[in-house]
């Protein structure tokens, strides 16, 4: 026997929209984020057991956006690459010059081991993915290296995925998150015996500085939605 969809899921449509949060690019006029749009069925009746029921999706986009401060208007630069899970939806990014860069995070190791760094030229449009270099992007001051965390290390390559290499093994401290403070210094702010402490990495000297506790409010992208409202 041949059921229809709308046994099992509810016939309404139901669309739901979730932001990630995101960043300033330098002069503080373009705002990039991602946008995570879906429409779907809810289960009903047998399908919702026994823990709810899976959703039949009929559109599940992302999309990479960008808000304009001077015209107050939001439009979609490119496709997101890689698969969120939970929500909002974690996302890390990071603009400086013409270039962008960032990593959908997802909660199952392996599905987020699959979900690339992609950097973006904001004047062309060209991307670039990469798999399995790294979490958090960060690029330098002149956006020509991408710095990531890889395997509790900091990892650095040119924006196009050449010439990377580790720079900072951080041992048993877990790092939390890392800055490009100038071209030749990373601010790290690091867990090490459930205490968080914020240092300086000498990238010549690859030597590190423990600075005490940071604000970690400067290590963290901004709430889209409170930047969409407030501007």
């Amino acid at each position: 026997m041949i059921f229809s969809i709308f046994s099992c899921y509810e016939k309404k449509l139901t669309s739901v929209t979730h932001y990630s949060m995101g960043t300033w690019n330098d002069a503080h006029t373009e705002f990039i984020f991602l946008r995570w749009e879906r429409d779907y069925h809810r289960p009903k009746g047998i399908t919702k057991f026994p823990d709810g029921g899976v959703p039949k999706y009929v559109r599940d986009e992302k999309r990479i956006c960008v808000y304009s401060k001077e015209t107050g208007q939001v439009k979609v630069i490119a496709q997101g690459r890689g698969k969120p899970r939970g929500l909002p939806p974690s996302v890390r990014f990071s603009w400086k010059g013409d270039m962008a860069a960032y990593k959908i995070w997802n909660v199952d190791p392996e599905e987020n081991a699959l979900n690339p760094v992609v950097v973006i030229n904001m004047k062309t449009g060209k991307e670039w993915e990469f798999t399995g270099i790294g979490e958090r992007p960060e690029l330098s001051p002149d956006g020509s290296r991408v710095a990531t965390v890889r395997d509790n290390s900091v990892w650095i390559m040119d924006a196009d995925g050449s010439n990377g290499e580790i720079v900072f093994e951080s041992g048993e401290p877990e790092l939390i998150f890392l800055m490009w403070s100038r071209p030749g210094e990373m601010e790290l702010y690091i867990k090490d015996f459930g205490k968080f402490a914020g240092c300086t990495l000498d990238l010549e000297k690859r030597e590190l500085k423990k600075k005490g506790k940071p604000y970690v409010k400067f290590f963290g992208n901004e709430s889209t939605q409170r930047v969409l409202k407030s501007e």
